[in-house]
């Protein structure tokens, strides 16, 4: 054992792991010819919901968060911690104070983001129907300030940073916050009666999308495949995924399932986003309730679970070494998070045990672990053949194939 006196304690080596992952991500940044990251409010390339970093850069942010998270975590006093379990909901109702009354549009101008307004004049440029105080204004903009979403530049005038152009017109989670505000506030009643949390489901695929397309082989597909969208909502994450591959596999043919309220919906967001596939027929519509058998039984039929799956490897070496063994031009593969961060990710899976909670706070449903799948996948006639974690913020895709000996 080593001695008390020498030993590193789990502060420093957080220090070490902060350390080694920011190094990381400056040469990846480096390396991919991109601007490191600011807290400027402008977006950054890797902020659009059409990148996907390299799985150095991947692994290396991850832990950059959850060291940041932990040393937090270590070194905060008994009433911050306290307060800030307590009162998390009071950030959430600052940020959705701006986003209601479109704060950032009173914003004319580059520089005026950048050297900030007074809240009096905020208010003044405000819609009549969205005025507000401005001395709450202020107080609300003061707690998003400790977040780093707003700065106050001087007393009284803030100014927006990176985080505070989410879910604005034009953004890349405005197609995400649309369909979380149409889940969160009751508009579109018609299409959520069945389903709250229909909307909620669909803009997550927004948030996995690009590495969805990234991290599964869809160009290796036998020809003729048809992908399978069980419980599909109005089918956004396969749209994108034929789209994808439209050209390379003229044979992929996609069947959307769900209860019929969701597929008119579905017929009408293909019309718009993606006629094409209507009328080459690349793409069909088949009401079905998923806890009822399904009627697909075609050996031609991919099946697939896009899923939240927890992954670990072994992780014996220093994490430098395990870091830069990591190869960027081979199949993602994610490592295990380094001690003292928690097996699970820490912070960087926060969003992954958040959707959890959601799922049981909207529909009393659950995300399902390995183990909860791997169950289910076998009393339905099938087996894993593998599983391909994703470099995005909840999902795995897992991949099976029919289980012969069962049959």
């Amino acid at each position: 054992m080593a001695n008390s006196d020498t030993a590193e304690t789990p502060l420093l080596t957080l220090l070490s792991l902060l350390s080694t992952s920011i190094h990381a991500i400056e040469a990846e940044l480096k390396a991919a010819h991109m601007p490191p990251f600011t807290l400027e409010p402008q977006w950054h390339p890797l902020d659009s919901f059409d990148a996907v970093p390299s799985p150095r850069l991947y692994e290396a942010r991850r832990v950059a968060m959850a060291s940041a998270n932990m040393i937090k975590a270590l070194v905060q006093d008994v009433g911050t911690a306290m307060l800030d379990m307590s009162t998390q909901s009071l950030d959430q109702a600052a940020y959705i104070l701006t986003a209601d009354i479109r704060l950032l549009d009173v914003f004319k101008t580059d520089q005026e983001k950048r050297t900030g307004l007074h809240v009096d004049e905020m208010v003044a440029r405000l819609p009549a129907g969205k005025k507000v105080d401005p001395d709450k204004l202020a107080r609300c903009l003061r707690l998003l300030s400790t977040e780093h979403w707003w700065i106050e530049v001087s007393r009284h005038v803030f100014a927006p940073l990176r985080w505070a152009l989410l879910n604005t017109p034009g953004s890349p989670s405005w197609a995400w916050g649309e369909c979380a505000r149409r889940t969160g506030d009751g508009r579109d009643a018609a299409s959520q009666q069945h389903d709250p949390g229909g909307a909620g489901m669909e803009g997550q695929g927004y948030l996995n999308l690009a590495s969805i397309k990234a991290d599964y082989p869809w160009g290796a597909l036998p020809p003729n495949t048809t992908f399978v969208d069980v419980g599909a909502g109005q089918g956004s994450v396969s749209l994108h995924i034929l789209k994808h591959v439209y050209d390379s596999l003229p044979g992929l043919k996609v069947v959307l399932q769900d209860r019929a309220p969701h597929l008119d919906e579905g017929r009408r967001f293909w019309a718009r986003k993606f006629p094409e596939a209507l009328q080459d027929g690349r793409v069909a519509f088949e009401p079905h309730d998923f806890f009822e058998r399904n009627p697909r039984k075609s050996e031609g039929a991919l099946h697939g679970v896009l899923a939240q799956v927890h992954h670990a490897k072994v992780a014996e070496m220093p994490f430098e070494t395990i870091l830069g063994s990591i190869d960027n031009d081979a199949s993602y593969k994610p490592i295990e998070a380094p001690y003292p961060i928690p097996r699970n990710g820490g912070f960087a899976s926060k969003a992954a045990h958040r959707s959890d909670i959601l799922m049981y706070a909207l529909i009393n449903g659950l995300e399902r672990t390995t183990e909860n799948f791997e169950k289910i996948i076998r009393e339905a006639g099938f087996k894993i053949n593998r599983i391909y974690p994703t470099r995005g913020t909840t999902m795995s895709i897992i991949e099976l194939t029919i289980d012969q000996i069962r049959l």
